[in-house]
């Protein structure tokens, strides 16, 4: 019953669900916002999961591969990020009271999170968590650089890793406090593939109960990370069709500019559409940076160049408001998304 509820129900009917069960496990004080519901609870953490999902075909079919351990579904699963939904659902089953927020319309550009950063106060809190994470293990902290709010996590077994935005991106910065995004088992979001190991999501419930049982006395603060500034140029989409028609173009894997006929040293895409021109990093160094974040990453300049095609859109937001910094974050978290895992074969 609750597996059909959290997966097979939009957000109206799952939103009003977890209303009237928050409210019967004694959560009195409520704020609804048009895409958040804040319910404030007695522990100095706050939890937080969206309520969206990706997909728009109605889900009917619910598989449960037995064998593999995992839950499926050919319509597409949604446990990004029902599956975080269950977690808090879990930890207050247990008892635990801490302050829950439930955020609406994450992948559309985290707006629920948005909205509730600025309309809510800061919540008396030592930090945040939010389950929103692919994977078993991973605790993932974004632009927040509080080393030994990272440790304090790490202690209960997770492990570090990178991401480029989550709710908690904007709730974080905002209120001042703390935050991590920990896995709840689920792969190959975004895609009908998409599947959900419920061992690896009951490992970071038994780790989250932890972290609730035995919180510290004092509250961790939101750190910034401080980048140096990169010099980026960003093109827009048709740049090269206006390019091209300006009778400019390609030589020897390198573009002439018309005032200084000077050759830009980017490796380029083999469908000549690269839209990403750092004045200072190539796409060379691109790759090279990336595998200082993890030595073990097969990933190669083509690999890179598709990202930052296909991704163009995304990577150009990231832009506007952060750094290059975060375009790495971003590109090994597409790399991350689409090698983890096992692959799901749908008959």
């Amino acid at each position: 019953m609750l597996f059909d509820i959290l997966f097979k129900t939009g957000v109206s009917t799952l939103r009003k669900y977890l209303t009237e069960t928050l409210t019967s496990c004694g959560y009195a004080e409520q704020v609804e916002g048009e895409d958040y519901i804040y319910f404030k609870g007695t522990l100095p953490v706050l939890v937080c999961a969206h309520m969206d999902v990706v997909h728009t075909e109605k889900l009917t079919d619910l598989v449960w591969d037995k064998e593999n351990g995992i839950l499926w579904s050919p319509q597409g699963l949604g446990a990004d990020d029902r599956a975080g939904i269950l977690a808090i659902l879990s930890l207050v089953n247990q008892g635990h009271r801490p302050h829950v927020l439930f955020l609406d319309k994450e992948e559309r550009g985290c707006i629920g999170a948005k909205a509730a950063a600025k309309e809510l106060p800061a919540p008396a809190v030592h930090f945040v968590l939010e389950f929103d994470r692919r994977g078993k293990e991973d605790c993932v902290f974004y632009q927040c650089d509080n080393p030994e709010f990272t440790e304090y996590v790490k202690g209960f077994g997770f492990k570090t890793a990178l991401g480029s935005c989550s709710d908690i991106s904007h709730l974080c910065p905002t209120w001042g406090i703390a935050g991590a995004n920990l896995s709840v088992g689920y792969y190959h979001e975004h895609t009908k593939t998409e599947f959900l190991r419920l061992a690896e999501l009951n490992a970071t419930i038994e780790k989250a109960a932890k972290i609730l049982s035995s919180l510290p006395q004092k509250p961790f603060k939101y750190i910034a990370k401080v980048y140096p500034k990169a010099a980026v140029t960003v093109y827009d989409e048709d740049f090269w069709n206006k390019w091209s028609n300006a009778g400019y173009g390609y030589y020897g894997g390198g573009v002439y500019t018309k005032k200084s006929n000077k050759k830009r040293t980017t490796h380029y895409s083999k469908t000549g559409s690269s839209f990403l021109y750092p004045d200072s990093i190539t796409s060379t160094s691109l790759l090279g940076l990336l595998q200082e974040f993890d030595s073990s990453l097969e990933v190669d300049i083509d690999y890179i160049e598709d990202i930052l095609w296909a991704h163009r859109r995304e990577i150009r937001e990231v832009l506007a408001s952060e750094n290059l910094e975060s375009v790495l974050l971003y590109i090994l978290d597409v790399w991350e998304s689409e090698t983890e895992g096992v692959i799901v074969k749908i008959e």
